[in-house]
C-alpha cells in the first residue's frame, strides 16, 4: 500500500507546488497591474493638474513653472505675450457654449502653431492665453506678432459657422521687463490693456510708466463707479445752434462729474468708460437707466414738433431699458 501511495503522494506534492507557484504568478501579475493602474492614474492626475481640460494646453501653474525655469537658465531674450480674444462673448451668445468651446480649441491650435516647437502656450482663463516666444531680433518678433494678428483677422470656421473674432496682444520682454514670472505677466497685461484701449486687433509693448498710468486709470474707474452709485453724475443741457441764423435745432445732454480731488472731469482723455455689469448695485444701474432715458427724451428737435417727438421716443426708451436689463448688454458712461 505504501508503495502504491508514493506516486499519488508525489503527484499531490507536485500539484500543490504548482498551485503555489501559479498563485505567486497571479499575485505578481496582479501587483504589476495595480502598479500600472496607479501609475497611469498618477500621470493622469499630474496631467490634469498642469493642463487645461478643454484645450489640453498648459495652465497657469504650468506657465509659472516654465517661466521660472527659463529665467533660472538665463535663456536668451524672449517675449511673454498676453493674448486676449476680441469679440469672443458674442460667439457664445449667438451660437452657444459648445461653439465657444470649439472656437477655443481652434484658437489653442493656432497659438501653438505660431509658438512653434521652441515656444510655449498656456490658457490661463476664459479667452485669455499667454505665449512665450523666443526671437532672434526685433524684426523677427514684430513679424511674428503681426502675422498672428493678421491670422486672427480671418474668420475661423467652427461647425457650420464662421466666427469673426480678433486678438489683442501685450508684450513684455524677458529679462529686460522683469526677472520673475509675476512681474513679466503683470507687465504683459499692462501692455495688453494699452493694445485694447487703442482699438483692439493689435499689439503693444510694455514701456516704463505704463504701470503708473494703469493704476491711475483703475483708481479713476473705481471712483466713477462710486460716483454713479452716489448719484454724483449731473446732467447738463446744451443747445445745438445753427450758426447761420442762431436757431436752436436741438439739445444734447452732457454727463458732468466733479471729482473730490481732481475737480471737474470734462475731457474724454481724463474720463473713463465704465461698464455696469450684473454685479453692479441695482440702484446704480437704475440711475444710469434714468440718465439714458433723460438723454433720449430730452434730445428734442423742435423741427419734429416738441412733445410729439418725445412721444415717439418713449417706445425707444423702453426698448433701451429692455435690452440693458434683459439682454445682458453693458452700460457705458463716457
Amino acid at each position: 500500500v505504501a508503495a502504491l501511495n508514493r506516486p499519488l503522494l508525489a503527484i499531490t506534492v507536485a500539484t500543490a507546488a504548482a498551485a503555489v507557484l501559479l498563485t505567486g504568478v497571479v499575485i505578481a501579475y496582479a501587483d504589476r497591474t495595480i502598479a500600472r493602474t496607479e501609475l497611469a492614474a498618477a500621470r493622469s492626475a499630474a496631467q490634469m493638474a498642469l493642463h487645461d481640460a478643454l484645450t489640453g494646453l498648459p495652465n497657469r501653474c504650468h506657465l509659472f513653472t516654465a517661466l521660472s525655469e527659463r529665467l533660472a537658465r538665463k535663456d536668451a531674450a524672449y517675449a511673454v505675450v498676453a493674448a486676449d480674444l476680441d469679440r469672443f462673448k458674442p460667439v457664445n451668445d449667438l451660437y452657444g457654449h459648445a461653439a465657444g468651446d470649439q472656437l477655443l480649441t481652434a484658437v489653442a491650435k493656432l497659438f501653438s502653431e505660431s509658438a512653434g516647437a521652441e515656444g510655449f502656450v498656456a490658457r490661463i482663463g476664459g479667452d485669455e492665453f499667454v505665449l512665450i516666444l523666443p526671437f532672434t531680433g526685433a524684426n523677427d518678433l514684430i513679424g511674428r506678432l503681426s502675422a498672428l494678428v493678421t491670422r486672427f483677422a480671418t474668420p475661423i470656421e467652427i461647425a457650420e459657422h464662421h466666427a469673426s473674432i480678433g486678438v489683442s496682444l501685450g508684450i513684455a520682454i524677458a529679462p529686460a521687463d522683469g526677472e520673475d514670472p509675476d512681474t513679466l505677466l503683470r507687465r504683459a497685461d499692462v501692455a495688453l490693456y494699452r493694445a485694447k484701449s487703442e482699438g483692439r486687433g493689435g499689439f503693444a509693448f510694455f514701456e516704463e510708466g505704463m504701470d503708473a498710468r494703469v493704476q491711475e486709470r483703475a483708481e479713476l474707474e473705481r471712483d466713477l463707479r462710486l460716483a454713479v452709485a452716489a448719484d454724483e453724475i449731473m446732467p447738463y443741457v446744451q443747445p445745438l445752434v445753427r450758426l447761420e441764423n442762431g436757431a436752436v435745432t436741438g439739445y444734447e445732454i452732457l454727463a458732468r462729474w466733479t471729482h473730490r480731488t481732481l475737480g471737474a472731469i470734462r475731457e474724454a482723455g481724463a474720463g473713463a468708460a465704465v461698464a455696469l455689469n450684473p454685479a453692479t448695485p441695482a440702484d446704480a444701474v437704475a440711475h444710469v437707466l434714468d440718465l439714458v432715458e433723460m438723454v433720449l427724451v430730452m434730445t428734442v428737435n423742435p423741427g419734429f414738433g416738441g412733445q410729439d417727438y418725445i412721444a415717439t421716443m418713449e417706445p425707444k426708451v423702453a426698448e433701451v431699458r429692455r435690452m440693458i436689463l434683459d439682454g445682458g448688454h453693458d452700460v457705458y458712461l463716457e
